[in-house]
């Protein structure tokens, strides 16, 4: 249907490679990178993670409480943001150093990093994907919401294979103003 090559808006989803290959602003779902970051914090103890994963949870309370700045945090508070981050981003680093290959058996190709390792090549190469929720405040920390309003519509269909008729369709979506087929009454 060539929607997304058409799309020029900004896009909300996760770090799916895919959808990079599209033309849009690329704003990152931070739910599953909040998850992830808990995740390297219990497994791994690693102290970068616990406080990005603040960082994000500062930022959007930041974005929650704003009333001044109707589109995006003020420039101060943004670079105070930035800045934490990129703070964030060096004790990762610090945190993952590059192990010694003098003991490694020779195999081509590069070495398997660590977990933690990948999430913070991640979180560094899409720092503005992952921070875009502050840049524009209409952007929502996670895509979350969108999704589960998808998968309510595609219940039935996967359950039964679609809606049996349009009383059907608009008993599971009152209020809607749906036919059967999608289109407006």
């Amino acid at each position: 249907m060539q929607i997304l090559p058409r799309f020029r808006g900004t896009l909300g989803h996760d770090f799916q490679a895919l959808y990079f290959w599209y033309p849009s602003r690329h704003a990152l779902s931070n739910a599953r990178l909040l998850y992830e970051l808990m995740g390297i914090s219990d497994n791994y103890h690693q102290t970068w993670s616990q406080h990005h994963h603040a960082l994000i949870q500062g930022i959007k309370k930041e974005v929650n409480g704003t009333q001044k700045h109707p589109d995006s945090l003020s420039h101060q508070k943004i670079a105070q943001f930035e800045e934490r981050y990129s703070q964030i981003m060096a004790v990762g680093l610090r945190e993952n150093t590059v192990p010694d290959s003098t003991n490694r058996v020779l195999k081509r190709g590069r070495g398997k990093q660590l977990k933690a390792k990948n999430l913070l090549d991640r979180c560094q190469k899409f720092q503005c994907g992952i921070c875009f929720f502050m840049h524009d405040l209409s952007i929502p920390l996670s895509n979350n919401p969108a999704e589960r309003i998808i998968r309510m519509i595609k219940l039935p269909q996967k359950i039964s294979g679609a809606f049996q008729s349009d009383e059907g369709a608009a008993s599971f979506l009152p209020g809607q103003g749906l036919s059967f087929n999608g289109e407006e009454k």
